[in-house]
Protein backbone atom coordinates (compact mmCIF):
# COMPACT_ATOMS: atom_id res chain seq x y z
CA UNK A 1 0.00 0.00 0.00
CA UNK A 2 2.69 2.15 1.24
CA UNK A 3 4.64 1.41 -2.29
CA UNK A 4 1.80 2.27 -4.25
CA UNK A 5 1.01 5.72 -2.76
CA UNK A 6 4.55 6.46 -4.23
CA UNK A 7 5.50 7.94 -1.28
CA UNK A 8 8.94 9.99 -0.96
CA UNK A 9 10.59 12.56 1.10
CA UNK A 10 8.49 15.63 1.33
CA UNK A 11 5.46 13.98 0.59
CA UNK A 12 2.25 15.25 2.52
CA UNK A 13 0.49 12.51 3.65
CA UNK A 14 -3.37 11.70 5.33
CA UNK A 15 -3.66 8.49 7.31
CA UNK A 16 -7.42 7.53 7.06
CA UNK A 17 -8.51 5.63 9.88
CA UNK A 18 -5.24 5.31 12.17
CA UNK A 19 -6.02 3.43 14.72
CA UNK A 20 -3.37 2.31 16.80
CA UNK A 21 -0.78 4.30 14.28
CA UNK A 22 1.16 1.96 12.63
CA UNK A 23 0.45 2.89 9.75
CA UNK A 24 1.08 6.66 9.98
CA UNK A 25 4.72 5.55 11.69
CA UNK A 26 5.38 3.65 8.52
CA UNK A 27 4.86 6.38 6.13
CA UNK A 28 6.07 9.24 8.46
CA UNK A 29 9.64 7.01 8.22
CA UNK A 30 8.91 7.13 4.76
CA UNK A 31 8.54 11.15 3.85
CA UNK A 32 11.27 12.33 5.79
CA UNK A 33 12.97 14.49 5.32
CA UNK A 34 10.46 17.90 4.66
CA UNK A 35 7.57 15.37 4.98
CA UNK A 36 4.55 14.52 7.31
CA UNK A 37 1.66 12.36 8.09
CA UNK A 38 -1.84 13.89 9.46
CA UNK A 39 -3.22 10.91 11.27
CA UNK A 40 -6.71 10.85 11.91
CA UNK A 41 -9.38 8.72 13.20
CA UNK A 42 -13.11 9.30 14.52
CA UNK A 43 -12.51 7.49 17.67
CA UNK A 44 -10.91 9.25 20.92
CA UNK A 45 -9.30 5.98 22.27
CA UNK A 46 -7.66 5.50 18.69
CA UNK A 47 -6.26 9.07 18.63
CA UNK A 48 -5.06 8.37 22.42
CA UNK A 49 -3.25 5.36 21.58
CA UNK A 50 -1.93 6.95 17.80
CA UNK A 51 -0.87 9.95 19.49
CA UNK A 52 1.30 7.68 22.20
CA UNK A 53 2.48 5.63 19.45
CA UNK A 54 3.91 9.03 17.71
CA UNK A 55 5.49 10.03 20.43
CA UNK A 56 7.46 6.41 21.12
CA UNK A 57 8.58 6.78 17.81
CA UNK A 58 11.15 9.69 18.18
CA UNK A 59 9.52 10.67 14.66
CA UNK A 60 8.28 14.17 14.75
CA UNK A 61 6.60 14.32 11.38
CA UNK A 62 3.37 12.91 12.87
CA UNK A 63 0.02 14.77 13.54
CA UNK A 64 -2.88 12.71 15.50
CA UNK A 65 -6.45 14.62 15.02
CA UNK A 66 -9.55 13.52 15.95
CA UNK A 67 -11.29 13.42 12.86
CA UNK A 68 -13.91 11.35 10.80
CA UNK A 69 -12.31 10.16 7.30
CA UNK A 70 -15.90 10.72 5.84
CA UNK A 71 -16.34 14.03 6.65
CA UNK A 72 -12.53 15.58 6.42
CA UNK A 73 -11.68 19.01 7.50
CA UNK A 74 -8.94 19.81 5.16
CA UNK A 75 -8.62 22.34 2.46
CA UNK A 76 -8.78 21.14 -1.19
CA UNK A 77 -5.92 20.17 -2.93
CA UNK A 78 -2.94 20.61 -0.14
CA UNK A 79 -2.16 16.31 0.18
CA UNK A 80 0.21 13.97 -2.22
CA UNK A 81 -1.30 10.86 -0.76
CA UNK A 82 -4.23 9.46 0.91
CA UNK A 83 -3.67 5.86 2.43
CA UNK A 84 -5.85 3.71 4.61
CA UNK A 85 -5.50 0.16 6.08
CA UNK A 86 -8.41 -1.62 6.74
CA UNK A 87 -10.66 0.95 7.51
CA UNK A 88 -12.51 2.09 4.30
CA UNK A 89 -15.34 -0.28 5.17
CA UNK A 90 -15.87 1.32 8.74
CA UNK A 91 -16.29 4.91 6.57
CA UNK A 92 -20.97 5.50 6.21
CA UNK A 93 -22.09 6.03 2.86
CA UNK A 94 -19.58 4.25 0.57
CA UNK A 95 -18.46 5.61 -1.73
CA UNK A 96 -19.24 8.98 -1.33
CA UNK A 97 -15.95 9.34 1.19
CA UNK A 98 -14.13 9.04 -2.13
CA UNK A 99 -15.12 12.24 -3.31
CA UNK A 100 -13.29 13.99 -0.38
CA UNK A 101 -10.53 12.24 -0.77
CA UNK A 102 -9.90 13.40 -4.47
CA UNK A 103 -10.45 16.80 -3.12
CA UNK A 104 -7.68 16.99 -0.98
CA UNK A 105 -5.44 15.46 -3.24
CA UNK A 106 -3.27 18.07 -5.51
CA UNK A 107 -3.38 16.96 -9.20
CA UNK A 108 -1.28 13.89 -9.37
CA UNK A 109 -1.27 12.86 -6.05
CA UNK A 110 -2.30 9.13 -5.12
CA UNK A 111 -4.66 7.71 -3.42
CA UNK A 112 -3.78 4.21 -1.33
CA UNK A 113 -6.00 2.01 0.53
CA UNK A 114 -6.14 -1.47 1.65
CA UNK A 115 -9.41 -3.75 2.17
CA UNK A 116 -10.27 -7.76 2.71
CA UNK A 117 -10.41 -9.64 -0.12
CA UNK A 118 -13.89 -12.09 0.26
CA UNK A 119 -13.77 -13.88 3.37
CA UNK A 120 -13.36 -17.42 1.71
CA UNK A 121 -9.92 -16.30 1.20
CA UNK A 122 -9.34 -15.27 4.58
CA UNK A 123 -10.33 -18.15 6.47
CA UNK A 124 -8.17 -17.54 9.53
CA UNK A 125 -9.91 -13.91 10.36
CA UNK A 126 -13.24 -15.59 9.59
CA UNK A 127 -13.11 -18.59 11.98
CA UNK A 128 -14.83 -17.26 14.59
CA UNK A 129 -17.85 -16.64 13.09
CA UNK A 130 -17.97 -20.09 11.18
CA UNK A 131 -17.63 -21.50 14.11
CA UNK A 132 -20.56 -20.10 15.73
CA UNK A 133 -22.54 -20.81 12.95
CA UNK A 134 -21.42 -24.43 12.60
CA UNK A 135 -22.02 -24.93 16.19
CA UNK A 136 -25.79 -22.78 16.06
CA UNK A 137 -23.99 -20.32 18.84
CA UNK A 138 -24.37 -16.92 16.75
CA UNK A 139 -26.39 -14.79 18.49
CA UNK A 140 -25.86 -11.96 16.14
CA UNK A 141 -26.25 -11.38 12.65
CA UNK A 142 -23.15 -12.43 10.40
CA UNK A 143 -23.63 -9.57 8.11
CA UNK A 144 -22.87 -7.27 10.95
CA UNK A 145 -19.69 -9.22 12.27
CA UNK A 146 -18.32 -9.86 8.54
CA UNK A 147 -18.38 -5.64 8.09
CA UNK A 148 -14.45 -6.04 7.66
CA UNK A 149 -15.30 -7.93 4.22
CA UNK A 150 -17.96 -5.86 3.01
CA UNK A 151 -15.74 -4.54 0.00
CA UNK A 152 -14.41 -7.16 -0.87
CA UNK A 153 -16.34 -7.60 -4.04
CA UNK A 154 -17.13 -4.26 -5.00
CA UNK A 155 -15.80 -2.67 -8.54
CA UNK A 156 -13.16 0.02 -7.33
CA UNK A 157 -12.78 0.32 -10.73
CA UNK A 158 -15.68 2.45 -11.42
CA UNK A 159 -16.09 3.91 -7.88
CA UNK A 160 -12.81 5.89 -8.49
CA UNK A 161 -13.06 6.65 -11.64
CA UNK A 162 -16.62 7.66 -10.86
CA UNK A 163 -15.39 9.84 -7.64
CA UNK A 164 -12.72 12.10 -10.39
CA UNK A 165 -9.82 9.06 -9.86
CA UNK A 166 -7.97 8.27 -12.58
CA UNK A 167 -5.17 5.14 -13.21
CA UNK A 168 -7.60 3.21 -11.07
CA UNK A 169 -5.99 -0.39 -10.32
CA UNK A 170 -6.74 -3.20 -7.68
CA UNK A 171 -4.05 -5.13 -6.80
CA UNK A 172 -4.49 -8.81 -4.46
CA UNK A 173 -1.77 -9.36 -2.19
CA UNK A 174 -1.59 -12.58 -0.38
CA UNK A 175 0.35 -12.82 2.56
CA UNK A 176 1.14 -15.77 4.58
CA UNK A 177 2.27 -16.78 8.54
CA UNK A 178 3.83 -19.92 9.60
CA UNK A 179 4.05 -21.35 13.51
CA UNK A 180 4.01 -24.08 15.93
CA UNK A 181 2.42 -21.80 18.66
CA UNK A 182 -1.38 -23.02 18.17
CA UNK A 183 -2.03 -20.87 21.33
CA UNK A 184 -0.47 -17.45 19.87
CA UNK A 185 -2.81 -18.09 16.89
CA UNK A 186 -6.16 -18.72 19.15
CA UNK A 187 -5.39 -15.84 21.47
CA UNK A 188 -5.68 -13.39 18.68
CA UNK A 189 -8.88 -14.49 17.50
CA UNK A 190 -10.10 -14.38 21.08
CA UNK A 191 -9.23 -11.14 22.23
CA UNK A 192 -10.35 -10.07 18.94
CA UNK A 193 -13.92 -7.90 18.36
CA UNK A 194 -15.46 -10.78 16.50
CA UNK A 195 -14.99 -13.05 19.61
CA UNK A 196 -15.63 -11.38 22.14
CA UNK A 197 -19.10 -9.57 20.00
CA UNK A 198 -19.83 -13.48 19.81
CA UNK A 199 -19.26 -14.89 23.22
CA UNK A 200 -20.70 -11.61 25.18
CA UNK A 201 -24.17 -13.04 23.96
CA UNK A 202 -23.48 -16.60 25.22
CA UNK A 203 -24.30 -18.09 28.48
CA UNK A 204 -21.37 -19.73 30.52
CA UNK A 205 -21.99 -23.10 28.90
CA UNK A 206 -21.91 -22.35 25.94
CA UNK A 207 -19.02 -19.69 25.94
CA UNK A 208 -17.43 -22.91 27.00
CA UNK A 209 -18.67 -25.28 24.26
CA UNK A 210 -17.76 -22.45 21.75
CA UNK A 211 -14.36 -21.83 23.10
CA UNK A 212 -13.73 -25.68 22.66
CA UNK A 213 -15.02 -25.97 18.57
CA UNK A 214 -12.70 -23.09 18.16
CA UNK A 215 -9.70 -24.87 19.54
CA UNK A 216 -10.59 -27.68 17.48
CA UNK A 217 -11.30 -25.43 14.55
CA UNK A 218 -7.41 -24.36 14.43
CA UNK A 219 -6.25 -27.64 13.44
CA UNK A 220 -7.86 -26.93 9.90
CA UNK A 221 -4.95 -24.50 9.82
CA UNK A 222 -2.37 -27.61 10.72
CA UNK A 223 0.34 -28.24 7.91
CA UNK A 224 3.75 -30.17 7.99
CA UNK A 225 3.80 -30.38 12.06
CA UNK A 226 3.15 -26.39 12.58
CA UNK A 227 0.57 -23.86 11.07
CA UNK A 228 -0.07 -22.01 8.17
CA UNK A 229 -2.43 -19.50 7.87
CA UNK A 230 -2.87 -17.51 4.52
CA UNK A 231 -4.94 -14.09 4.12
CA UNK A 232 -5.61 -11.72 1.21
CA UNK A 233 -6.05 -8.11 0.59
CA UNK A 234 -6.82 -5.76 -1.72
CA UNK A 235 -4.61 -2.61 -2.32
CA UNK A 236 -6.96 -0.22 -4.21
CA UNK A 237 -5.00 2.93 -5.40
CA UNK A 238 -5.82 5.69 -7.96
CA UNK A 239 -4.09 9.26 -9.21
CA UNK A 240 -6.04 12.62 -8.69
Amino acid sequence: MLDVARLRPGSLVLDVGTGPGVTAVLAAGRVQPGGHVLAIDASPGMVEQASARARDSSLDNIEVRLMDGARLELDDATLDAVIGRNVMQFLPQWPEPLRGFCRALRPGGRLSFMVWAPKELNRYFDLPIAVAEEERLLRLPSTALRTAFVLSEVDFAYQLESAGFLEARVEDVAGEVRTDNRESLLEYLREGPICRAIVGELKAEEQAGFDGALVRAIERFRENGGYRVESVSRVVSGTR
